[in-house]
């Protein structure tokens, strides 16, 4: 969050309260601390029946964790971290396993899509990618768009073998928007692209870049895991991709939605946009896009103010 520079806005009294961010991936460790009391009811495992504790994979539970993880005095904090969560489970049954990675399938995100619009959801985070969406799905974010909800996704981890362009499930939600979708790119904790990163591209205006290298950390029983090798040696375990730069903005987006609730989703986007740290090339560039998400900069007065008159 420091990164970000969200302190400012959680200064002002924005935590998320009240917001519904609605988490569309592989589950959720409901029994994890940091989610306690936060959880919506309207979560669900929408591709099956098996409920949202996924034990084949960590990655639902680890971007609810940077998105809103509690400020509770232990273990991480996350960015909104007193919004509602509301997962929502769309890994295929059985694909967790495999080393690709789960498998998420266009009609399981679509309907997931619709649920959080149902529940409310002023903000969706989809920390995924792959080819591009089916037209059910961009029927899906066009409806989302249509009722008011922002939505994040990830530009992919493609960056060494395809770095010019987000993936094409990226650009295709992106394009069916209508102004309220955002694709985050991932950068280190200095500020630089990430290397495994899909870059801005052709679709620089929407991209915004945040961090998603070494983000802390894989939890067990409610703390953060500590692993002891053979050495003696301490370490916690860390993750990188821009799975984890997305729910960074997404997170910002639900503090300015509960902050400023007149703003609409489309604004909301167009404020993170403009008020992003500049860097690579001046001005929107096709590795950054727009910049560097700064939560900070969005939250302070924008343009200027003129009285009528001349006294």
């Amino acid at each position: 969050p420091s990164q970000h520079n969200a302190i400012p806005a959680w200064q002002l009294g924005a935590n998320g309260t009240g917001i519904t961010l609605a988490i569309i991936d592989s589950g959720l460790d409901t029994t994890n601390p940091e989610f306690t009391g936060r959880i919506s009811s309207a979560s669900a495992d929408v591709a099956g029946n098996r409920g949202l504790i996924n034990a084949d994979s960590n990655h639902g539970t680890q971007v609810a964790l940077t998105a809103a993880a509690a400020r509770n005095g232990s273990g991480i904090e996350g960015i909104a971290w007193n919004a509602t969560i509301q997962a929502l489970r769309v890994d295929s049954p059985g694909t967790c396993p495999n080393t690709d990675g789960c498998s998420f399938l266009d009609p399981d995100i679509s309907n997931a899509i619709d649920r959080a619009v149902a529940a409310g959801a002023k903000v969706i985070n989809l920390s995924m990618g792959g080819s591009p969406p089916n037209q059910t799905l961009i029927a899906a974010v066009a409806r989302a768009a249509t009722a008011g909800v922002a939505i994040v996704v990830s530009a992919g981890n493609d960056g060494a073998t395809s770095p010019q362009q987000p993936d094409a499930f990226a650009s295709g939600l992106r394009q069916a928007g209508n102004g309220n979708v955002i694709i985050a790119g991932s950068v280190d904790s200095s500020g630089v692209i990430s290397s495994f990163s899909n870059q801005a591209g052709s679709e620089s205006a929407w991209f915004l870049s945040a961090l998603g290298e070494k983000i802390c950390c894989v939890y067990e029983n409610g703390q953060i895991k500590v692993t002891t090798d053979n050495t003696g040696q301490q370490f916690v375990t860390v993750v990188s991709g821009t799975s984890y730069a997305a729910p960074q903005i997404s997170g910002a987006l639900t503090l300015l939605r509960q902050y400023f609730p007149n703003l609409t989703a489309a604004q909301a986007v167009d404020l993170l946009l403009k008020t992003a740290t500049d860097a690579g090339a001046t001005g929107t560039d096709a590795v950054y896009g727009r910049g560097i998400l700064n939560i900070g900069a969005a939250f302070a007065p924008q343009g200027a103010t003129a009285l009528a008159g001349n006294g």
